[in-house]
């Protein structure tokens, strides 16, 4: 699921004048009508005295999908596929070429997880239970250690000798 970056009434607790605006998002208000005009900015900028958190967020995404030189028709087509405003972070979401369509990098990771659960458990967690039981055993306190699997947790429990 492709969520927003902000709660977006948050996002209206500090403002920027105009000025202060074009200056944080490095883009020229003529730019900014443009991109409003042809549909490519949610926010209209002549209508606008204070600009939120949101409005910078949404210029700054827009701002590196023009950048990175797509043609008009297929920057309308990607922002098509997202809900308005357009308060995205490329951090939370990536635009997949092959299936056209935006993607959640945290569903991505979750669902390699899910569909690799068992190799990555092998893989990364059997070395580092092993040394925790190496450790427990070298522990002149401890007299046993046993693992108990609690839903998505693993639980170490030691057995003190005293």
């Amino acid at each position: 699921m492709i969520k927003h970056v902000i709660d977006l009434k948050q996002g209206e607790l500090f403002s920027l004048s105009s000025d202060e605006f074009i200056k944080t998002v490095g883009v020229e208000i003529e730019k900014l009508r443009l991109w409003h005009r042809i549909g490519i900015l949610s926010f209209d900028p002549e209508e606008k005295d204070l600009y939120f958190n949101k409005e910078i967020i949404e210029t700054k995404f827009v701002k590196t999908l023009v950048e990175f030189g797509l043609p008009l028709e297929k920057l309308l087509f990607m922002l098509a596929k997202l809900e308005k405003p357009y308060v995205y972070s490329f951090d939370d979401i990536y635009w997949d070429f092959a299936r056209e369509q935006w993607m959640s990098i945290e569903d991505v990771i979750n669902k390699y997880i899910e569909e690799n659960y068992d190799e990555i458990f092998d893989i990364y967690f059997e070395d580092y239970l092993d040394d925790l039981f190496k450790d427990a055993e070298e522990d002149d306190e401890c007299q046993e250690a046993k693992f108990i699997e609690c839903g998505n947790y693993i639980i170490m429990k030691k057995i003190n000798k005293y």
